[in-house]
């Protein structure tokens, strides 16, 4: 017998009407069972999810799904930003944020801005 991953799918296959008449089967984490989202249940022969709520994160990604190893970079460019607004008390402009990034080698963004370059050039 091949190899296969467990269905997350529940046993009794109870589906949901959803828009347009479509019916979606509840999918459950394999690991603890959560519920993880709804799938087309015509379209779907076998399906396998990890939750994020802590079991994609130990068992790791997905095989063949999309997966953007630049989010960590940017929530640090989002949380560098909403402290620097939060320490001015106002708006930053793009040439502010442009002069912090090239003038201040301490500052959260200019780190942000070096892990991106880093980032960049190691893909490139």
């Amino acid at each position: 017998m091949a190899d296969v991953l467990p269905d997350s799918r529940a046993r009794g296959g109870r589906s949901v009407s959803g828009p347009n008449g479509i019916q979606y089967v509840p999918i459950y984490c394999v690991n603890c069972g959560r519920r993880y989202g709804l799938v087309p249940a015509s379209m779907i022969t076998h399906v396998t999810a990890l939750c994020d709520h802590g079991c994609a994160g130990k068992y790791g990604d997905e095989a063949h799904f999309y997966a953007d190893g630049d989010t960590k970079i940017r929530q640090d460019g989002v949380e560098a930003v909403a402290a620097l607004i939060k320490k001015l008390g106002r708006p930053v402009t793009l040439a502010e944020l442009e002069r912090r990034v090239s003038e201040e080698t301490t500052s959260p963004l200019a780190a942000v801005a070096r892990d991106w370059n880093a980032r960049v050039r190691q893909h490139a």
